[in-house]
């Protein structure tokens, strides 16, 4: 095979593994590769020797992945020497990437630890089958481990366990009455930074007093040896005006954290009161409305979106005395519509209420996991459609560009180098058009599923749930169970979201017949409850109303 290689341009391909694989460590992976490639003749220089610290997992968000290709594609490599496959792939995008790079761009991948077995255009089926083989076996073994790892994280949320790396004023460190001999195996607990927490402390302090801006603080902190603690991805540094917004924000230091949005109660030890919590959020949120610092009506308005008249139209807003939001039905404006406005606290409240006392069995939201995953088939049977429609696009964009080449190599002059320019570009805005068409539909499903998901462990007892978020949690609660609030006279009607609705709906009927046995035969009723049986029932059901 030496006078194969000889001459060929190559460099070595290392992905860091996880601690426990020592046959997949970075200078064992390294040493082989160079053992094999001076064997056959190659002397690869310092430069052209990847240590890639990134999941292979991922077919989005390579960056040192994607450079490799288009390293390749211009020629400026024409081996890659890996140690075995999911050193370089464990996905089936990136895996396509590979096959398309070899065959298209002629060049060789060559595996060390398959012996001789070099990958290229001119393989057999065989290995070619074998390689494929090897790729989706990664994939399989990566989805498996994302799952368990999203189980173990829900688990440990719902044993008030933070499931994520610590932020700066705490630290991860090994349960010391874990006695497990592996040492990476261990339960990690959360204990108070004893450096830097007094510092966390202090930036509280300070900008609850009024007399701090975010800049002040970070000036300040900056003339003093306050570093953000060293990861083994993140060198220390001084503190940045966004890590000190972030630090004022994060619910974690007054004994809660936030998890996908919704704040959970956590078992760390506190370093500030909820009171002093409190005081900071109005300082800021007051802040960023004068200021104008949140950019979207979104993020000053948060719950505009779901709101809607009882008279149809949909609710706008606006700010008075540069500090009160209001909320008002657009048609009143042209005296079209006599519905009041509304204070953000007034709507906040009513929303609250209108939640009521739900709460859910075990065996409810058993049953609504399961209608959510049976949902997401359904999905993923709809979005495979859609996705072997959006390759077919990219494909016949492809096959454009491959038969203008052919034409221009064969000399038959229909089609000129610039022409072949021109429709070089046009094909790969297209192409680029159907990639993120194919990336759209996968983030809707993937965020489909991962909500409803994301928020089984607090439906037992909603209210006491979303009573305990800040703005930005009760938000993402309501995005995921709420369609629309339909305000009247001062009253909320509230139309859940299918699955929940019908869950909900029993849940209320529950509630109101517990509360007849302490009222005899007279059960109370609430302004307006339209009640109706549960069968039949469509998704336009109203609460409150």
């Amino acid at each position: 095979m030496e006078n194969k290689f000889k001459g060929k341009k190559a460099f070595i391909w290392v992905r860091k593994s996880k601690a426990g694989q020592s046959h997949y460590s970075q200078d064992g992976q390294k040493r082989d590769c160079m053992d094999v490639s001076k064997k056959e003749g190659l002397e690869i220089p310092e430069g052209n020797i990847y240590v890639i610290d990134e999941t292979a997992s991922k077919g989005k968000q390579r960056k040192e992945f994607d450079k490799m290709i288009q390293a390749a594609k211009e020629r400026k490599i024409n081996i890659v020497y890996i140690w075995t496959v999911d050193r370089l792939s464990r996905n089936l995008e990136s895996g396509g990437k590979i096959e398309e790079l070899i065959k298209e761009n002629d060049v060789w991948v060559r595996i060390v630890e398959w012996d001789d077995f070099c990958l290229t255009k001119d393989s057999s089926p065989d290995d070619w089958h074998r390689f494929n083989t090897a790729i989706v076996q990664g994939d399989y073994e990566a989805r498996k481990i994302a799952k368990r790892t999203k189980l173990g994280q829900k688990e440990k949320v719902l044993q008030k366990g933070y499931p994520k790396e610590a932020p700066i004023g705490y630290l991860n460190i090994s349960d010391p009455e874990d006695h497990n001999p592996k040492l990476e195996e261990r339960r990690r607990i959360i204990i108070k930074d004893e450096k830097r927490a007094p510092v966390v402390i202090e930036i509280f302090e300070k900008y609850a007093t009024g007399n701090y801006s975010i800049k002040s603080l970070t000036k300040e902190l900056a003339k003093t040896d306050f570093r953000t603690r060293e990861t083994e991805h993140r060198l220390s540094r001084s503190i940045t005006i966004k890590g000190i917004r972030t630090v004022l924000r994060n619910p974690f230091y007054y004994g809660e954290f936030r998890w996908q949005g919704i704040i959970w109660p956590g078992s760390h030890e506190p370093l500030i009161s909820k009171a002093l919590w409190d005081k900071v959020q109005a300082i800021l949120d007051e802040k960023a409305v004068t200021l104008g610092c949140s950019r979207r009506a979104s993020e000053v308005f948060p719950f505009k979106k779901f709101l809607q008249c009882v008279c149809g139209g949909r609710f706008t807003a606006n700010i008075a005395d540069g500090k009160y939001k209001y909320y008002h039905c657009w048609r009143a404006k042209e005296d079209q519509c006599p519905e009041k406005n509304y204070r953000e606290e007034a709507i906040d409240k009513l929303i609250g209420e209108g939640i009521g006392n739900l709460r859910l069995a075990e065996k409810s939201i058993e049953a609504i996991k399961q209608m959510l995953m049976k949902a997401d088939v359904k999905q993923d049977s709809d979005e495979k459609k859609k996705l072997k429609e959006c390759d077919a696009h990219i494909e016949k964009e492809k096959n454009k560009l491959r038969n203008a080449a052919r034409i221009c190599r064969d000399d038959a002059k229909p089609v000129t180098l610039e022409i072949y320019k021109e429709l070089e570009e046009e094909v790969e805005e297209k192409i680029t058009y159907w990639e993120g068409e194919k990336s759209k539909l996968s983030k809707t499903n993937e965020n489909a599923k991962a909500d409803g998901l994301a928020i089984l462990g607090v439906l037992s007892n909603l209210k006491a749930a979303y009573k305990r978020q800040d703005t930005k949690g009760r938000i993402r609660i309501l995005e995921i169970v709420l369609d629309k609030c339909i305000l009247k006279n001062g009253e909320a009607g509230l139309v859940f979201k299918e699955p929940y609705d019908m869950f909900f709906e029993a849940a209320k009927w529950v509630e109101l017949e517990a509360a007849s046995l302490s009222f005899g035969n007279d059960r109370p009723q609430r302004p307006g409850w339209q009640s109706a049986p549960l069968a039949g029932r469509k998704m336009d059901r109203v609460y409150g109303l």
